[in-house]
């Protein structure tokens, strides 16, 4: 009996399905946030939240990757103090990620963050989405903040 005839298939099928499920959470992944669109004041003790969302419309069974959540200072980073909130307390933004673990199709699961700018400096944030395969973080999605100093302790950001 020739066994490969009966695996190969089912092989293949297996693939197919983690493949679809990946593609379909992949695409689905949205990052939401509540950063003013107006002239505001950064406060260590205000988080603003970010929001990792499952916008997939359904999800397939046994298909589970875990959503991890990174903040980024790209310009600015030696004057910005930024901390998120984790099970640990506040840690560094930039040395660590978020793990939100397993979104189901159609929620959402959020973290804090704390920004302070020191000395009036203007910098550019970045959030970034991950999805986990086991081995492998792939990044879903991306947004960016170019924030500059108004004066009189005021940012405005904007996305960029």
């Amino acid at each position: 009996m020739d066994y490969w005839k009966i695996i190969a298939p089912i092989l293949i099928g297996i693939l197919i399905y983690v493949g679809l499920g990946s593609i379909f959470v992949y695409l689905g992944t949205t990052i939401y946030d509540d950063f003013p669109t107006t002239n505001f004041t950064f406060s260590e003790y205000v988080p603003h939240s970010v929001i990792l969302r499952n916008n997939a419309p359904f999800s397939f069974p046994f298909v589970n990757p875990a959503f991890i959540g990174y903040i980024n200072i790209i310009d600015g980073k030696e004057q910005i103090n930024c901390f998120v909130e984790s099970g640990k307390g506040k840690i560094p933004c930039e040395s660590n990620s978020i793990d939100l673990g397993y979104i189901p199709a159609g929620e959402d699961k959020n973290f804090k963050v704390y920004i302070t700018p020191s000395n009036n400096y203007n910098f550019t944030i970045q959030i970034n989405s991950y999805l986990n395969f086991l081995i492998k973080n792939i990044q879903t999605k991306s947004k960016s903040f170019e924030c500059t100093y108004e004066g009189n302790n005021l940012y405005f950001c904007r996305q960029i």
